[in-house]
Formats: C-alpha cells, structure tokens, sequence
C-alpha cells in the first residue's frame, strides 16, 4: 500500500499551475488554526506589557515568549556573525536603541505572534499579505545564525548559482556573496526583502545577488511562491531551504518544482523538521547533514 507521502507525490501531475500557490500558503491556514488558546484575546498598548496567557501559549512559527537580553547582547556582539546584522538593522530602520531593542527582544506587542493575532488572518490569500507585510517577523528573523556548515559547502563555483527559498534577512545569502558565489534571494516578506536589498548593496555586492519575486510575466503577474522565483530551466547549482517546508502541509507536492529547476548534479540543503525521504524521491540521493541541515544531491531527472 503506498504511503501517504507517495499518494500525495503521485498527485503533483494533476496539480494545476494556478494552485501552487494554494498549496504552499494554505500551511499557515492549518498551522494557525490549530494552535490552543483564544483568538480574540487582545493585547495591551504598552510595549512593555507581558503576553497575556492565552498569546504565549501559541505555537506560532519561530518560537514564543521574549528573547533576554543577555541572548540578544551574545548574538549582536558575536565574533562569529560576519554580517553584523543587528547594527545593519538598526542602522536601517533608524530606532533609537530603546526602540530597537524592544523590537528585538519581541516584548509585549512587538512579538510577531501580536501581530498575527491583530490581523487574524482566516484564509490563504489573508494569510499570505500578512506574511507579505509583517515587520515583526523581520526583527525576529534576524536572530537566526548563519548557516556557515552550509554556506561553506555552497560557497564553490560548481554549486552556483545558489537560491535560498525564504531567504528571511539574507544573511546566508550576503555570507555566500561575500566568497564571491552567485545567489538567489527569495522571501515574500516584503520588509525583509528591502532589508536584505539594503545589506547587498551595503556591502556592494549587487552583481553578485539577484532579487527574485512572486510576480513574473510568465505567473501572469499573479502572487506564485512557486512558480515566481524558480526559474525551472536547470540552471541552479544548489537551494538552500532552511525552516520553511514544515510549515507546508503538502510540502511533497511543492519540492519537486525546487528540484526540476536545478543542473543535473544540484545539491539541496533543507533543514526542517518533517521527514524528506519520501519527498524527495529516487531522482535524490542522500548526502548526510551540515549544521543539522540535511543535503542531497540530484542524480535523475524527475
């Protein structure tokens, strides 16, 4: 009897171009409604205030609760951040320290899981412009590392050009443009978008970084997550995936298309927390992990 994840791979030749986008936004959709706790709890004004319970309860994407301050002092001042990230962040928003701070450490309803609970968004489409337009999730994603495992790995001419698939603040992409590799950033987070933009050209690394959007002529123009940025002509060296697929439900319906758009030796590098096995399919071998991040490697066309 075939898996669950074979019947969903066996659907993808009936999925039809205009649902793709279906498929990837509607996980926000099932994630956030099953979440425990009152939706209509409201949050109060003071940007100091705590979260109330039924909010901290939640299982939102990315962590719950505020972030020390000791944490946040260890990773701004981290030797190891080559990206400088927080005084970039700053630098571009124009908060004064207080007010960055307080952004930072997620408090009261700085917390992206404020925001979503304010715009209670009930469908896809919703779903998708809340991802599209929150700044909350800008300061909370700019907290998270550099893969360096993996950016060392990519960093080779015979892996580029490399795409990181909901790239948050470009941080991996800025560290892999920095050894002078060609890169891919895309993230419908229209925030993070500008900030990554503003760090490239920061570091004046535009030849070297290219902007993909949701929108192209061949979509119609339309929002595609999918068919938007892939180019799907076999050009990719390597993808990078990093947090993203769990929050797919059909993610097996969704990572071929990732795949089909790389060169016939393309690596992929997806660190998630859901089985990929299945998903992935004899078209990719297993590789082992780097930085907790699994790698494959193309060996068949899909």
């Amino acid at each position: 009897q075939a898996s669950m994840a074979e019947q969903q791979t066996s659907a993808i030749s009936s999925l039809k171009k205009e649902q793709r986008q279906h498929v990837i936004l509607e996980a926000g959709v099932v994630q956030h409604s099953d979440r425990g706790g009152s939706t209509s709890a409201t949050l109060e004004a003071s940007a100091n205030q705590q979260l109330p319970v039924a909010l901290a309860d939640l299982n939102g994407q990315g962590g719950k609760g505020e972030i020390s301050m000791e944490m946040l002092t260890r990773f701004c001042n981290s030797t190891t951040d080559p990206t400088t990230v927080c005084k970039e962040l700053q630098d571009f928003t124009g908060l004064s320290d207080d007010e960055f701070l307080k952004r930072m450490m997620r408090k009261g309803r700085f917390h992206f899981e404020g925001e979503h609970l304010f715009w209670n968004p009930v469908s896809a489409s919703e779903l998708a412009w809340y991802y599209s337009t929150s700044v909350d999730y800008l300061f909370a994603n700019a907290i998270h590392s550099v893969y360096k495992g993996v950016v060392d790995y990519v960093a080779k001419k015979e892996y580029e050009p490399v795409l990181e698939y909901s790239g948050g603040v470009g941080s991996n992409v800025l560290a892999i443009a920095q050894r002078g590799i060609r890169v891919h950033y895309f993230g419908i987070g229209m925030a993070e978008y500008h900030f990554t933009q503003y760090r490239i050209m920061k570091h004046g690394l535009e030849d070297l970084v290219n902007f993909t959007k949701p929108f192209a002529l061949k979509t119609g123009f339309r929002f595609d997550p999918i068919g938007g940025p892939l180019p799907q002509d076999g050009s990719l060296g390597s993808i990078l995936a990093i947090d993203v697929l769990e929050h797919i439900p059909n993610y097996h319906l969704v990572v071929h298309e990732p795949i089909a758009s790389g060169k016939e030796d393309l690596r992929v590098h997806i660190h998630a927390i859901i089985p990929m096995d299945e998903a992935m399919g004899p078209c990719m071998k297993y590789l082992g992990t780097v930085d907790g991040a699994k790698r494959w490697e193309k060996i068949a066309e899909d």
